[in-house]
């Protein structure tokens, strides 16, 4: 997230709507790794200004979504698999042990903030709407590590998570992969609500692992 793009309120709202326009675009897929594209091209695509568009790539690039070429533009940042299998082995030490700590410390407010996402989950898997199931998983994933109580492991999830968009987009209309995740996502939400540490650590364990074997 954006935190000190400006000291002027309305200029930091701009450049944080155009901060979270742009990720989406590239968590959904709509602009694609390795193409090239100049900050005039945003700003004509998406309608946001220039010093809104300017600031928001720094962050995503900050984010290591995007690399940016000096006087030509950026472009999408393509995973390699050596890459892909570090983000793997980071997700697997770190998200277990969160979920655990979401089962020891979880509040009524974020069981109800989890129950939500399964339902909109649900609603976009009906629909199998590959961009709103990525932004999903994301959600509920950022939700189980604001559960834990634990704000620098919350913000750890939400870059691994954001770095791990590729994955997730490559199997994300795959109607039996769509199910799996939403099993997974259920038994972690079960396991957390009835403050069982130790079956929220595995079954993260477990669904880390499954998804990204597909990939």
């Amino acid at each position: 997230m954006l935190t000190e793009l400006d000291g002027a309120q309305g200029k930091s709202s701009l450049a944080e709507a155009a901060y979270l326009d742009l990720r989406w675009r590239i968590l959904s897929g709509q602009l694609a790794a390795g193409v090239l594209l100049t900050e005039p091209e945003i700003v004509e695509r998406t309608g946001h200004g220039r010093a809104p568009v300017r600031a928001a790539m720094a962050a995503l690039r900050h984010d290591q979504l995007i690399d940016i070429v000096p006087r030509r533009g950026f472009f999408v940042r393509p995973w390699t698999d050596a890459e892909a299998r570090d983000l793997v082995a980071a997700r697997q030490m770190i998200e277990p042990q969160v979920a655990a700590l979401a089962a020891r410390h979880r509040s009524a407010a974020d069981l109800q903030a989890l129950d939500d996402i399964q339902t909109r989950w649900a609603d976009a898997a009906k629909r199998m709407d590959p961009q709103g199931l990525v932004m999903l998983d994301v959600e509920f994933h950022v939700a189980v590590a604001g559960a834990s109580g634990n704000a620098v492991l919350a913000d750890l999830v939400s870059a691994l998570k954001i770095r791990s968009h590729h994955q997730f987009r490559m199997n994300g209309q795959r109607a039996n992969f769509v199910a799996g995740v939403a099993r997974d996502h259920g038994a972690i939400l079960t396991a957390i609500r009835e403050a069982d540490a130790q079956a929220a650590e595995a079954a993260m364990r477990g669904h880390v692992g499954a998804v990204t074997a597909q990939v």
